[in-house]
């Protein structure tokens, strides 16, 4: 998990990514003037069940009350591809907050050289404008394929992360910020697109630390995981206009009491601008 937060009214707020067991993954954003209270945003990122068919029960169904109208539809990808099983897992990604939503949406990130996965939802990032006090503030989580053998679409679908949020669309007085997890360690190829573009709020606050996230030091997580004992949760910032700077003030790990509550700890960065 990962989340960050701000402390006066030029701060930016709270945020949080990872993995939740068992619904999947919780990020947060917080933001109030002058006080460190008040929850800002929240989105998640991991499997849930798909509704039922004649019922529509399960974790994607809405509860009773006034629909907010219809959600957009995943942007077109590279092509059909094989499609899912009907039993396949869901990928379920989500951000709530206390600002009013100006607008959210799905992109479908592309495969790379590896394909579209067979038993799986493609890979897609949300992207949520909230109505800050300030400005205008993008959050984006996703969530990048996770299997060992799939590097050619994990550096494909951060490429595209990178291109998505670094549009000069999103430019403003705010930082643009990606809290996900991201199945990729800082140090590896795949995710250098995105490195170059923004501030890793961990390695800024605290460099040379491991601030393992996903750790067989976690009773959920077993020696055989071939991303054990490595950081592989993020809350990157990128400035919203050339010129300025995003600071992070302090980041630290939370969520690793035993047993945890999720199968990823969670990381905790103050962030100004």
């Amino acid at each position: 998990m990962a989340r960050t937060s701000a402390t006066d009214p030029g701060d930016l707020g709270r945020a949080a990514s990872g993995h939740r067991l068992p619904a999947g993954g919780l990020e947060h954003a917080r933001h109030d003037p002058g006080r460190r209270a008040g929850r800002a945003a929240r989105s998640a990122c991991g499997l849930r069940p798909k509704p039922d068919a004649e019922t529509g029960a399960g974790a994607g169904a809405r509860s009773p009350g006034p629909e907010p109208g219809p959600e957009p539809g995943p942007e077109p990808g590279p092509g059909p591809g094989p499609q899912p099983a009907a039993d396949a897992p869901v990928l379920g990604l989500a951000v709530l907050g206390r600002w009013p939503v100006l607008e959210y949406r799905l992109h479908r990130l592309p495969d790379g050289p590896d394909g579209p996965l067979r038993d799986r939802d493609p890979s897609m990032a949300l992207v949520v404008t909230f109505e800050h006090p300030a400005s205008p503030l993008h959050i984006a989580t996703a969530c990048p394929d996770w299997q060992a053998d799939r590097g050619g679409a994990r550096l494909a679908q951060n490429r595209g992360l990178t291109a998505l949020l670094t549009d000069p669309a999103l430019d403003g007085p705010l930082p643009v910020v990606l809290a996900a997890d991201l199945n990729a360690r800082p140090d590896t190829p795949e995710l250098r697109p995105l490195a170059r573009a923004f501030v890793d709020a961990w390695d800024a606050a605290r460099p040379g630390e491991p601030g393992f996230t996903f750790t067989t030091g976690n009773g959920f997580v077993g020696s055989h995981e071939w991303l054990a004992d490595g950081r592989i949760d993020h809350i990157l910032a990128r400035p919203g206009t050339p010129g300025r700077a995003v600071s992070v003030q302090a980041a630290a790990l939370a969520g690793t009491a035993d047993p945890a509550p999720s199968d990823h700890y969670a990381v905790v960065a103050d962030l100004g601008w």
